[in-house]
């Protein structure tokens, strides 16, 4: 998990480095250097450009591998350790790095902007406003799993007037079994002045006998 968390941060901080991670070979002071990452030199849909080999007696053979999809809009990021031989470390992070790109997929939940519904006024000039997402929401999970994701539009209850276009009324959770809850701050979209007092008094009279409700 550390090696998979450094190499994301490598790619991610030092674009401009993590291209020697790709080359094949180079010459230095007259010697040619091969790359001894084998995914680099196979051919295929899915092309690693990156990482590295290792070896320890107790931890026996390991690769770090990453590759982006063919359609060049996910970079995915593979760890193997403990094969026996370098011909299975090849094996398995290939199969590993085939199926990660294979199965999994980037899904958007929600756009930036979004209207994700409406939430009641308490003591408004208007029942209801509606609310938007502050932020992008975007998973990466199994094409499988897709329908197991919810998204639950949490807010304060009751909402109390006056509310100004942008404010934050609540939060958009977004939960699946198979990767950390992603919450995002929901804003609303539209303004409501409070009630005058005759107007209060109204709204008051019909919360106390049930005849509305702001829950």
């Amino acid at each position: 998990k550390d090696i998979a968390k450094l190499a994301e941060v490598i790619i991610r901080e030092f674009p401009e480095h993590y291209r020697y991670f790709s080359q094949q070979s180079f010459t230095f002071n007259g010697i040619k250097q091969n790359n001894r990452n084998p995914l680099l030199f196979k051919e295929g849909r899915i092309k690693a450009d990156g990482l590295k080999t290792g070896h320890t007696v107790s931890s026996g053979y390991g690769l770090v591998a990453s590759a982006l999809s063919p359609e060049g809009d996910r970079r995915v990021i593979v760890v193997v350790n403990g094969t026996k031989t370098m011909k299975k470390r090849e094996e398995e992070t290939s199969k590993l790095l085939d199926w990660a790109i294979r199965e999994f997929e980037h899904f958007t939940v929600v756009e930036k902007g979004d209207n994700v519904g409406s939430v009641p006024v308490f003591w408004g000039d208007k029942e209801n406003i509606p609310v938007v997402a502050a932020e992008k929401i975007m998973v990466n999970t199994s094409k499988t799993e897709k329908s197991k994701i919810k998204a639950v539009l949490r807010y304060t209850k009751p909402l109390k007037a006056p509310v100004k276009k942008g404010d934050k009324v609540g939060e958009i959770v977004v939960s699946s079994p198979h990767f950390a809850t992603v919450t995002v701050p929901a804003l609303a979209d539209d303004s409501t002045d409070k009630l005058g007092y005759w107007g209060e008094l109204k709204e008051r009279i019909k919360y106390l006998f049930g005849m509305v409700s702001y829950d």
